[in-house]
C-alpha cells in the first residue's frame, strides 16, 4: 500500500471524548441541501491514486 513502511502503527489511548469512529452519509446533505456527490468513491480514489502516481517521491 502506498506509504506502508512495514512497521505498524503505534496509538497513544484515546483522549476523553474523542470518538471511535466516524461515518459519513451524504443522505442528510441530499435531503437538506439538494447536494449530490458527482463523483463516485471508486472514480475519486483512482483519481487520488493516480495524482500520487504522477508526482515523484
Amino acid at each position: 500500500a502506498a506509504g506502508y513502511g512495514g512497521t505498524a502503527p503505534t496509538f497513544a489511548p484515546a483522549r476523553p471524548g474523542e470518538l471511535a469512529r466516524s461515518a459519513l452519509d451524504p443522505a442528510r446533505a441530499r435531503l437538506h441541501l439538494g447536494w449530490v456527490p458527482w463523483t463516485t468513491l471508486d472514480d475519486g480514489a483512482a483519481a487520488v491514486l493516480a495524482w500520487f502516481a504522477d508526482r515523484p517521491t
